[in-house]
């Protein structure tokens, strides 16, 4: 067996020892290429999805991870109404009121509301196959984490790439 073929082995077994949804039903494909581990497929939650990583992380040999995991939504949605819900979200959350918020619609940004000069950030929301995608930058980690949470409770979301920039940098505390 390939050294390949045994770090797959070990990260299956991993999953299967650590996350604990049916294999049937949820399939993950898994491909390994100079240490990276892509990790593909639908899981049943969120839950599931972060313990997955965090298993497939542990194993030796495995020097980074390519998630292309998605959560398996509660009610399928269009792409429209997944962006729709994700915007209502944040256009409601007092985090957010003074910061500019922009949706893609059909290849172009709409903006649903413009911050005044001393404005907490401008944020972009797209979404393609019910995955949201968030962009721009706000003012601090903070914003940055609970507009990802925000994004995570949009009735149809299969996945929050969260790529906003925090200006000025924070370092993350652990």
């Amino acid at each position: 067996m390939s050294i390949k073929e045994e770090v797959l082995k070990q990260v299956e077994a991993a999953l299967l020892r650590e996350v604990h949804f049916n294999r049937q039903t949820h399939r993950v494909e898994m491909e390994l290429s100079d240490g990276a581990l892509t990790l593909q497929g639908e899981v049943p939650d969120v839950a599931c999805k972060k313990l997955a990583l965090e298993a497939a992380a542990t194993v030796p040999g495995v020097r980074g991870i390519v998630d292309r995991l998605h959560v398996a939504p509660t009610e399928r949605a269009g792409d429209g109404a997944v962006r729709d819900a994700a915007c209502e979200l944040l256009l409601r959350d007092v985090d957010f009121q003074n910061c500019t918020l922009r949706a893609w619609v059909k290849g172009r940004p709409e903006t649903l509301r413009q911050a005044s000069e001393d404005s907490c950030g401008a944020i972009q929301v797209e979404v393609e196959d019910g995955v949201v995608t968030l962009t721009g930058q706000v003012i601090s980690l903070s914003h940055k984490r609970v507009a990802g949470v925000l994004a995570w409770w949009a009735r149809g979301c299969r996945d929050v790439v969260n790529g906003l920039e925090v200006v000025p940098p924070e370092e993350v505390q652990r």
